[in-house]
């Protein structure tokens, strides 16, 4: 049996021989990982970085391309220093703004700065404003609804709405829509300006061809004052300049979850089989708390509660009488006495066990509870041990 166990172990070369697999697969894991071709684009993100139907990178090119001085925001307004006569690009952002930016971008509008901001989440930057959001598959095609230094060239647009503006107060200048449903709305918010877009599809790759949504990018950027920088925001976007929140990214951390998962299998079979494999211990079945089990469990099938209260209580007649010297036909009360003078035992308890006993057994035909037949036993036995520890100390 020995010998058969030790040919089971797992040599060092064996276990050299694993961890050079287990290297060599992750190592072709981590390359395939890195050249592989990237998922086609399918962000519906009007980021800078997609180039995308969705994305937005032909109309930040194009700006560059105009010599506008235009920088990617990757940080929060609260940290934009930008001179009077900025524009900030809020393109569809997906991320709730704070209290404290919030704040700053009133700031920077009030103080001379424009934003150009698409999308239905205008209210979370700007809560005054009366947007609701709009579900549908269509897209429109607007005309200006007043002359306008935005709409100059551009007498058709073609964009499929996200939210709309309803009854929009007097200081809210509708270029294209009407009072009761706006898609297109400029106002002025101190010595800044806002401009409202109600989709970004003017500014996307496949939109910003169609129809003049072209002439409708180029004078939203241009218009209100003569344009110091354009900063295209991809904070709310969730580009995060820190190493942490590029580390939180989804790709990252599947990538993570991947190592982690396939770290633990290679460990979980190299422990099962670097170790000696042992036989189970086999349990006999002459055990004794077997047949304590089995006696057990055909006592409780049956009901017979009141035999071990029976056979305790039997036994311990007899030990007492034998010990005070008298015929086991005693009374319960004359054994109970004798106990007490003989063996110095208290004959109130000793009659008590005795009295509880003898009911329990007489109660058999009203089936005795477990319960009630385990505190009877319980009672005999500590007094057979009491008179015991009692007698060898005599």
């Amino acid at each position: 049996m020995p010998g058969d166990l030790n040919r089971n172990y797992v040599t060092r070369s064996d276990r050299r021989l694993l961890l050079i697999a287990a290297g060599a697969a992750a190592a072709l894991l981590l390359i395939a990982f890195i050249v592989s071709p990237g998922a086609p684009e399918t962000s519906s993100v009007p980021s800078v970085y997609s180039s995308g139907p969705h994305g937005a990178r032909a109309a930040y090119l194009l700006l560059k391309d105009l010599h506008y001085d235009v920088q990617i925001q990757e940080e929060p307004p609260n940290l934009l220093r930008a001179a009077p006569g900025a524009l900030l690009i809020l393109a569809d952002p997906e991320q709730q703004p704070t209290a404290t930016e919030r704040n700053a971008l009133d700031r920077f509008v009030a103080s001379g700065g424009d934003v150009l901001f698409t999308g239905p989440m205008l209210f979370r930057f700007f809560p005054a404003t009366p947007i609701r959001p709009m579900y549908t598959s269509r897209d429109y095609t607007l005309s200006p609804a007043l002359p306008a230094a935005i709409s100059r060239g551009a007498a058709h647009i073609v964009l499929r709405p996200r939210a709309e503006m309803r009854n929009a107060p007097p200081q809210y200048f509708l270029i294209y829509g009407s009072r009761s449903s706006a898609f297109v709305v400029w106002w002025r918010i101190g010595k800044g300006h806002v401009i409202w877009w109600a989709a970004a599809d003017p500014l996307t790759n496949s939109g910003i061809r169609t129809a003049d949504n072209l002439q409708l990018l180029l004078n939203s950027v241009a218009c209100c004052s003569s344009r110091t920088s354009v900063y295209w925001d991809e904070y709310f976007h969730g580009e995060r300049v820190s190493l942490g929140a590029y580390l939180a990214k989804p790709p990252v951390l599947a990538a993570a979850a991947q190592i982690l998962f396939a770290a633990a299998l290679f460990l979980f079979s190299f422990s099962r089989r670097s170790g000696p494999l042992m036989p189970p211990s086999v349990v006999s079945r002459m055990s004794p708390l077997e047949f304590v089990d089995t006696m057990g469990a055909l006592y409780r099938h049956a009901h017979g509660y009141a035999i071990p209260v029976e056979v305790a209580f039997r036994n311990f007649r007899i030990a007492l009488a034998r010990r005070v010297g008298v015929s086991p036909a005693a009374s319960d009360a004359e054994l109970a006495h004798l106990a007490g003078a003989v063996l110095r035992g208290d004959p109130a308890r000793i009659e008590d066990a005795l009295r509880r006993a003898r009911a329990a057994l007489e109660s058999e035909s009203e089936r005795l509870s477990p319960a009630a037949a385990l505190d009877t036993v319980r009672r005999i036995e500590l007094l057979q041990h009491e008179i015991d520890s009692k007698e060898e100390k005599l």
